[in-house]
């Protein structure tokens, strides 16, 4: 098919052949193109998987059929499924799943990692295994140069009194509610721990790394991330790693029940740790969920982060060190999913960012956790239906706030 065949370009030879856009902004250097383009005689030149006047906005294609699309389990909620190109060609997704038939709303305790497997980069991925039981939330994949397999997430492992105390069994119907509230403090704060499993092989075993301590704690007092969540690791060549990550201020003395929730960064040498804050003050000024990759060339970094506190659905963000960051006010991406054949629909939630890689380490895919545009099943509601998306980058079409259709001419490669 023309969508996967174009797709599937080594986004290193699309770079060559820099898209040149009649509506590009006055530029000076590569940084007034966001990052996602050259500036070639004043003017915004962008590659492949960003358009705009300034290259700030995600070329999103038109996504596979609905019905077959990216993570959807009968059983129950998924929730931001991360994707990774294993070494035989196939492709394996790590994803949030809310356990004992229970919504997206029962996350914190219910949810567990599971592993769901594809020959086709957006699916349709059918489960293998649950990797890593309640409570694990918000995995990431990557892999070390070592070959090592990382699956970043939060969460910690329940014990089985605790699991009584806070785990919801929605088969119960109105009996449902565990014994002790998410929400009543003491032991059940695991949200805010940030781990690490690993394994030479994506079908496991895996380990904890430390025995499942946390690789980074929250802040206490009166500073903004009293909590971490949300972990986004970028890997780069050498083996140290930059996270990314929420923080919020919820324990923060002054806290009113209102959570300013904003983005902050750590760096290790290894992805053993230890890790540590390369800024006291936060990267974004709100925002939570981050994804971050590298050009390959080494021009700079993006990082693609839900505000909905701003009403902004997908932000981006710039920095040519990891460190400090140039935040674009547009959307880079809204509510509205384009699907193959020309229909597209507004989805009720987008979130959670991910994107399949190539060898490069630059985008394929985008992967959202989603709400709305597939049928939710026999009596169940809409937080019982949430889904992982998949759709292609490098196409250009319109967003729903009239984004102009600007298609790449570039001539499919032949081997």
């Amino acid at each position: 098919m023309t969508r996967m065949a174009a797709v599937l370009i080594p986004l290193a030879a699309l770079r060559a052949a820099a898209i040149s856009l009649t509506a590009s902004a006055v530029c000076k250097t590569a940084v007034d193109c966001s990052l996602g383009g050259k500036c070639v005689e004043g003017r915004c030149q962008c590659y492949p998987i960003w358009q705009g006047a300034k290259c700030e906005m995600l070329a999103i294609g038109e996504a596979s059929n609905v019905s077959t699309n990216g993570y959807r389990n009968p059983e129950g909620a998924s929730w931001g499924g991360s994707v990774i190109r294993a070494d035989d060609g196939s492709y394996h997704m790590f994803v949030s799943f809310i356990s004992r038939d229970c919504g997206l709303n029962s996350w914190k305790f219910n949810s567990v990692i599971h592993h769901a497997v594809s020959a086709n980069p957006d699916g349709p991925y059918s489960f293998k295994d649950e990797v890593l039981s309640e409570f694990a939330h918000n995995p990431t994949i990557t892999r070390a140069p070592d070959g090592t397999y990382l699956l970043y997430h939060i969460g910690e492992t329940l014990s089985a009194d605790e699991r009584s105390l806070y785990l919801r069994d929605c088969r119960k119907g109105r009996h449902a509610e565990p014994k002790r509230s998410a929400n009543s403090g003491g032991p059940a704060n695991f949200d805010g721990r940030i781990r690490i499993a690993f394994s030479k092989s994506l079908d496991g075993p895996w380990d904890l790394l430390n025995n499942g301590k946390p690789i980074m704690r929250p802040r206490g007092g009166e500073h903004w991330d009293t909590a971490v969540t949300n972990p986004a690791p970028l890997m780069l060549k050498n083996g140290s790693v930059f996270l990314y990550y929420r923080g919020d201020d919820r324990f923060h003395p002054d806290f009113t029940g209102k959570r300013h929730r904003k983005i902050g960064a750590f760096f290790a040498q290894s992805w053993r740790g230890p890790y540590h804050r390369i800024r006291d003050t936060p990267i974004t000024p709100s925002g939570e969920d981050p994804v971050v990759f590298a050009n390959s060339d080494g021009s700079g970094y993006h990082m693609i982060f839900e505000n909905k506190f701003k009403g902004i659905v997908g932000q981006h963000a710039f920095s040519v060190d990891g460190k400090f960051w140039q935040i674009v006010e547009d959307p880079a991406y809204d509510l509205l999913a384009s699907w193959d054949g020309g229909s597209s629909t507004k989805l009720e939630r987008r979130e959670r960012p991910q994107f399949l890689l190539d060898e490069h380490g630059e985008p394929l895919y985008l992967f959202n956790a989603v709400q709305g545009s597939r049928s939710r099943g026999e009596g169940r509601s809409a937080v019982q239906s949430t889904w992982t998306m998949a759709a292609p980058l490098g196409f250009r079409l319109p967003m729903a706030s009239g984004t102009p259709p600007r298609r790449p001419e570039i001539e499919t490669a032949t081997e």
